[in-house]
């Protein structure tokens, strides 16, 4: 076209001398449309650059094509993976995402759901901040589908999709136990943070089956964060905490710990043997290479998406379940 104003299907009709009718069937690949006529009506979609009015349909479909992803800390590598899987099945199905964070603060987790409401999205994917009263705060505020991941709420029956994190727990310190540590720790997130919890369930298991005496004080819950592992490492080290092994949480922390370690001249795995927990990708380059349980968190955000989706797309009943998934040991040089 000689101007730069937005192509419509009505142009295109008038250009072929056709009904838009036929060029919308045309062009979303529906309804009886004569090859030929088909062929020419694509032809010159193509040549005069036309794109749908995504804003036009949405108003029709009363559907925007969007999705939120509401996490609790971008600066995890977990979520990070997460966000890719849940976008390359958005992409398959011409949708968008819409991703926010909450920094683990269940106030800015109610204002962020009502933005994301309030822009109109199909669904949400859920990391909760809070899940022991998050169906209050998110499944009351909502007229849309909603999944869990990550972080399971423990208020209501909810979508969830998360790594079997007890069995993860229980795994990592079985290795530590397997490789002759004794005095062994747990540190993790805070009580708000079911797949800790989980995880430190694991740990208690897996120490009195070996026979040993288990008390609170082997769970540290400190964060979730490098500087975090970092700072409570030094301090433990300053009170001379007799320990010989570390599950962490997550790899991140494990990264705050192994450095405190290192500063004070501690050998690892000689003197303290380290395992975390995702399998990030600096666990390869680090020094030592980091012994860790590795969650599959493509396979998690996709087996989420997809879920998500079927609940937007259809009017099937979908019962509301956990889904768990198998997390898998990788033996490097940390432990």
């Amino acid at each position: 076209m000689a101007d730069n104003s937005r192509i419509r299907q009505q142009d295109i009709a008038d250009k072929l001398g056709l009904s838009v009718s036929q060029v919308s069937r045309a062009l979303n690949g529906k309804g009886d449309v004569a090859p030929e006529t088909r062929k020419k009506i694509q032809k010159l979609a193509q040549r005069w650059d036309y794109t749908p009015d995504i804003i036009a349909k949405s108003l029709r479909l009363k559907q925007t094509k969007s999705i939120g992803i509401i996490q609790f800390d971008v600066c995890n590598p977990f979520f990070s993976t997460i966000i890719k899987g849940v976008d390359d099945v958005a992409q398959k199905h011409s949708y968008s995402i819409i991703v926010s964070n909450t920094y683990e603060d269940s106030a800015r987790q109610e204002q962020i759901i009502k933005n994301m409401i309030s822009r109109g999205v199909d669904g949400l994917l859920v990391s909760p901040s809070d899940p022991y009263n998050v169906c209050k705060s998110v499944l009351m505020q909502c007229n849309i589908p909603v999944v869990f991941f990550g972080n399971c709420p423990t208020d209501c029956e909810a979508h969830c999709i998360v790594g079997d994190d007890l069995l993860g727990g229980y795994l990592a310190t079985k290795f530590l136990l397997d490789r002759g540590y004794k005095k062994i720790i747990y540190i993790g997130a805070g009580k708000d943070m079911i797949y800790s919890e989980k995880r430190a369930e694991g740990f208690k298991k897996a120490i009195t089956e070996r026979g040993l005496s288990f008390y609170d004080g082997m769970v540290h819950r400190v964060g979730t964060t490098m500087e975090v592992g970092y700072l409570y490492m030094k301090n433990l080290l300053k009170r001379k905490v007799d320990i010989d092994g570390i599950f962490a949480s997550n790899d991140v922390l494990s990264y705050g710990c192994l450095r405190a370690l290192h500063e004070s001249g501690m050998r690892v795995p000689g003197d303290i043997g380290i395992i975390g927990y995702d399998e990030a990708a600096a666990n390869e380059i680090i020094n030592p290479r980091l012994t860790c349980l590795e969650q599959p968190k493509y396979e998690i955000a996709v087996a989420a998406a997809e879920l998500l989706l079927k609940l937007i797309e259809t009017d099937e009943e979908i019962e509301p379940k956990t889904q768990l998934f198998t997390p898998t040991l990788i033996i490097r040089d940390s432990a």
